[in-house]
């Protein structure tokens, strides 16, 4: 059974009628410096957004991440981060490298432009509001299909310790899977599908590719029988499955 990762606290400043981005950066600010470890932080945005509201000496004395990174990006191990710009490409390059060995991550939702993921990423996350102190939670607006996440779920422990998303040709059942929900009637979504694979451990390149797939089996994409192999989905366990974690019977389309 594939174990979930832990991830650091997440937290996010939700961005207020009269608070301009200087403010909530400002703000943010505070929470980073604020940190025992807050002389070691790291400032996340997409490209180099938001990075002039910084005062310039603690813009270099810090480090950063941003999508354009090339080679490798710092280590986040015990250091908390800072978001600016949330945008899917950058939550997901974190979640997937840094957010395991961070010490806690505060997200300005100012900026956000993948409004949809970002609500989905951070009820996955339990995040907490600066604030007000109050947490999120998964709820139906971010929620899967039950079945489909059953699905998913039955995809991802098949893998048997060797997790890998389900793009690769070596590992045609998630094209499969993905083919066998549509034609079910089951909904596809491929920001709430993202913001749960990022919880649960696929890689940012796996999921990038994941959410490619997505929008391919909604467009009636034609795949080949090589693409997709001759793997047969067992439906009923995932009905099965999806009722044990209900609690209930679960109605299918």
């Amino acid at each position: 059974m594939h174990k979930v990762p832990e991830f650091a606290p997440v937290y996010f400043l939700e961005w207020q009628e009269g608070l301009d981005q200087e403010m909530l950066v400002s703000e943010g600010l505070k929470w980073l410096s604020a940190h025992p470890n807050g002389g070691r932080g790291i400032l996340a945005t997409e490209a180099s957004h938001g990075l002039e509201l910084v005062p310039k000496a603690l813009a270099k004395a810090l480090d950063s991440i941003h999508t354009k990174n090339r080679g490798a990006t710092p280590s986040a191990a015990g250091r908390p981060i800072l978001v600016m710009f949330p945008l899917r490409e950058l939550l997901l390059k974190l979640t997937s490298r840094q957010l395991q060995r961070a010490a806690a991550v505060c997200v300005l939702t100012y900026g956000a432009t993948d409004v949809p993921f970002l609500n989905h990423w951070l009820d996955r996350m339990g995040a907490e509001n600066l604030a007000t102190g109050d947490k999120r939670t998964v709820t139906e607006r971010s929620a899967l299909d039950p079945v489909v996440e059953a699905a998913f779920i039955s995809l991802r422990d098949s893998l048997l310790g060797h997790l890998t998303g389900p793009q690769h040709d070596y590992d045609p059942n998630g094209i499969t899977t993905m083919l066998e929900l549509q034609r079910r009637g089951h909904e596809l979504d491929a920001d709430k599908l993202a913001a749960w694979a990022s919880v649960q451990g696929y890689s940012e390149h796996e999921i990038t590719d994941f959410i490619d797939h997505v929008a391919k089996v909604r467009r009636g994409h034609r795949y080949t029988k090589k693409t997709i192999g001759t793997w047969t989905p067992n439906y009923a366990r995932w009905v099965e499955l999806a009722g044990s974690r209900e609690g209930q019977e679960v109605v299918t389309p």
